[in-house]
């Protein structure tokens, strides 16, 4: 859940195309980024302060993508272990996912319904 206090700083990071200090802010917090970047994050940025924060984002932007793709990072090794565990069910997830719920590029499992007659 985001702070109340965030939510204007974040909606001014984000309307200034800083989606990615944005989401640093939400995973590490307001605090963690300043300090990285040496700015003070507030809802009434100045001309100035975004475009410092721009040029800010550009010095540590393998940091800050590594932030934000961290989790599909941490997802895929999941998966790759997953099929290494003793457990059965944890083996057979996926499989047992895909089942019940589809595939996410074609969609729920359907019964061909075409008539060729």
């Amino acid at each position: 859940m985001i702070l109340p206090v965030l939510a204007p700083i974040l909606a001014t990071l984000a309307a200034n195309g800083l989606g990615i200090v944005a989401d640093a802010v939400t995973k590490k917090g307001k605090e963690f980024v300043e300090e990285k970047l040496g700015i003070e994050l507030t809802p009434d940025l100045s001309d100035h302060d975004i475009e410092q924060l721009k040029l800010a984002v550009k010095e540590h932007e393998r940091e800050l993508l590594a932030m934000a793709y961290g989790d599909i990072a941490n997802a895929r090794n999941m998966q790759v272990e997953a099929p290494r565990q003793e457990d059965v069910f944890s083996k057979r997830f996926n499989f047992l996912k895909t089942l019940a719920f589809g595939n996410k590029y074609y969609g729920p499992r359907r019964q061909n319904t075409c008539d060729t007659t």
